[in-house]
């Protein structure tokens, strides 16, 4: 577990947020770890109404193999998987990896394929932070229908062959605390892993997965704030620019979605990338 970090959040307070930056595997870890103590804590006994998911065991399969739903019916992402490797480009060369045997029984100097990298244009990259925060009286099935939007997004980012790396965060104030946790889901270059993604876009990742994550710390570790877990999980925030800039700070281009009922992610990134694009020119 990287240790806490406090960062500014750009308001004019002297309170500072407590950074946690937590990777997937410690999330699933921590949902494991809270179906096998089985201590009836919310990550276990939340109803399949408030998660979306008849049980944690349910959603730690999801999480480990990816939601395949949350991609169904979305152009540019149906039959990607995580199998699948990188395109990977050829061009007839004199030398090469493999032969073209009709040009190299014709005696053609460009009788080989020879493999050409891709180049990334880094203008053309971005960082898209998903706001998985939000409060108890949100419908789960609202956010399902969020999580096809922002998959919907990344189909279109994929087709405008865009990089993109993928956070989530979430943003919880307790009392006089306030916390920013932080988990990279898909970092530049990666292959894109649609149907993983989709399942940390999924309600159970903030109402499974990082209750899980609270309980954990509380129970193992007794982390400031994470008390909160015995009689609520706290109030929702959202990260303000200068905490994203410190949070992620090799990032490219960050663009934080709204939350849930908070706006379109489509449309937000659309316009954001339309005005970016004209400013380059």
């Amino acid at each position: 577990m990287i240790p806490d970090r406090k960062i500014d959040n750009g308001r004019r307070t002297d309170k500072k947020t407590t950074l946690r930056l937590r990777s997937l595997d410690e999330m699933r870890d921590s949902l494991a770890w809270a179906i096998a103590n089985d201590r009836n804590d919310s990550s276990v006994s939340g109803s399949e109404s408030f998660t979306e998911t008849k049980s944690a065991d349910e959603y730690l399969s999801m999480l480990r193999d990816g939601w395949q739903e949350g991609i169904e019916g979305v152009e540019e992402l149906d039959g990607l998987s995580t199998d699948r490797a990188e395109k990977i480009c050829f061009e007839r060369s004199p030398g090469g990896a493999f032969p073209v045997v009709p040009a190299y029984l014709a005696g053609a100097p460009d009788s080989m394929l020879r493999p050409v990298p891709q180049q990334a244009d880094s203008v053309r990259g971005l960082t898209l932070v998903i706001d998985s925060s939000f409060n108890c009286m949100v419908n789960a099935k609202d956010c399902k229908e969020y999580a096809h939007s922002v998959m919907r997004l990344l189909a279109w980012l994929q087709a405008e062959q865009i990089e993109t790396a993928v956070y989530s965060v979430i943003t919880i104030a307790d009392g006089s605390m306030r916390m920013l946790y932080a988990v990279p889901i898909r970092e530049a270059g990666d292959i894109m892993q649609p149907e993983r993604i989709a399942a940390v876009v999924h309600p159970s990742f903030l109402r499974r997965a990082w209750f899980a994550q609270v309980e954990r710390e509380y129970h193992e570790h007794q982390l400031p704030g994470t008390g909160m877990c015995t009689g609520g999980y706290g109030y929702p925030q959202t990260a303000t620019t200068e905490e994203l800039k410190q949070a992620l700070p090799d990032s490219y281009s960050v663009i934080l979605l709204p939350k849930v009922g908070d706006g379109d992610p489509e449309k937000a990134v659309r316009e954001t990338i339309t005005l970016k694009l004209r400013h380059e020119e």
